[in-house]
C-alpha cells in the first residue's frame, strides 16, 4: 500500500479540503497575495503615499516614521500608532536640544 498516494486520494474527496496540487496552488496564490498587500498595504490608500512625500521633502528617518504613524493611525494601528509617532518626535526635540541647546 503506498500510504501517501492513498491518503492525497482521500483528502482530495473529503467536502472542503484541498488536494495536493490544489494545497500547493492555494499556498502560491497566497503567498502572491500576502506579497502584493506588503507592497500596496489597505491602511496606505491616500492621496499622496508617506513614502513619496517623505522622500519629496527630504527628510530623514524620524521625521519620515511620524510622517507614516500619522497617516496610517486610524485605519492600522489605533492609539499605538500615535504613541510611536510621539515618540519619534520626542526624538527629534531632544536631538534638537542637544544640537542647538
Amino acid at each position: 500500500m503506498n500510504y501517501d498516494h492513498d491518503h492525497h486520494d482521500v483528502i482530495g474527496k473529503l467536502p472542503g479540503v484541498f488536494t495536493w496540487g490544489e494545497w500547493q496552488k492555494y499556498k502560491q496564490e497566497k503567498k502572491g497575495k500576502q506579497k502584493m498587500d506588503s507592497i500596496d498595504p489597505k491602511h496606505y490608500h491616500l492621496k499622496i503615499q508617506p513614502w513619496d512625500f517623505v522622500r519629496a521633502n527630504n527628510l530623514g528617518f524620524a521625521e519620515g516614521n511620524v510622517i507614516k504613524y500619522i497617516c496610517r493611525w486610524k485605519q492600522k494601528g489605533g492609539v499605538e500608532d500615535l504613541q510611536k509617532a510621539k515618540q519619534y518626535i520626542q526624538m527629534l526635540i531632544d536631538n534638537d536640544l542637544e544640537e542647538y541647546g
